[in-house]
This record gives C-alpha cells, structure tokens and sequence, in this order.
C-alpha cells in the first residue's frame, strides 16, 4: 500500500554499516536547525506536554487512516519536530510486519484492529493517552 504521508522521512535506500544493514533516510531538523528529539527524548526533557501529545493524536489519526504496517510503535522510534508554531511526529523505524503471513494487510478489518491494538499498547507502555 502506498502511503501518503509527510509523517514519513524520504528513503533513500539501505546502505550496509559496521551494526549490519541501516536505512538512508532524511534528518528531521527543528525549525531553529537542530536535529530534533525522539519522543522518548522529549518526554525527558519537557515532560509530556499538551503539544506532544497532539501532535501523536494527529500521527495516529494518520495512522489510522492509512492503515500503516509496523512491528510496534515505539518512543525511541518516533521523532518530534518542532516547527515555529507546529509539532510533527515521523516515524524513523520499526516499519514492516511480524506476521508470518500478513493477513493484517490482506484483510482491512484485520488491519484497522491491528493498529488499534499497536495504537493502544504504545499509549499504556508510556503512559501517552
């Protein structure tokens, strides 16, 4: 399925490194020019604000609604930018399925279930709901 999102950093294809294969991807970069923070990151440093967490309603609204296929949706996985007056999240990694037969991509039903259930663990495992 294609996705068009702007949540998702451009790929540039995977280049091997000394830690095995690694994905070229854009650097998301706040709107001062620093590289900006997972949210893992974030919550260290601000805690878990009002505009972080609007921002992951609306990611999850998108992800949502184009049904993404990941292995699970994690802090260190998710990248916050911040804009002079806006918060975008992207998603870095942990793309793809874990099913050995990814019915959660044949089957929509199946699918809209599946990410509510990965929607939802990421919101107990960090207390972001």
């Amino acid at each position: 399925m294609f996705c068009s999102s702007p949540n998702f950093p451009r790929c540039y294809g995977i280049h091997p490194t000394n830690r095995g294969n690694g994905i070229v991807s854009d650097l998301i970069r706040d709107a001062d020019g620093s590289v900006s923070k997972t949210v893992r990151q974030y919550v260290k440093a601000n805690g878990k604000s009002a505009e972080l967490l609007a921002a992951l309603d609306e990611f999850f609204e998108m992800f949502r609604s184009q049904r993404i296929v990941t292995r699970d949706i994690l802090d260190h996985n998710l990248v916050i930018q911040i804009g002079e007056s806006t918060r975008t999240i992207y998603m870095i990694d942990g793309f793809g399925s874990a099913e050995l037969l990814p019915i959660s991509c044949w089957f929509p039903t199946i699918g809209r279930k599946s990410v509510e259930r990965k929607i939802a663990r990421f919101r107990a495992r960090y207390g972001l709901g």
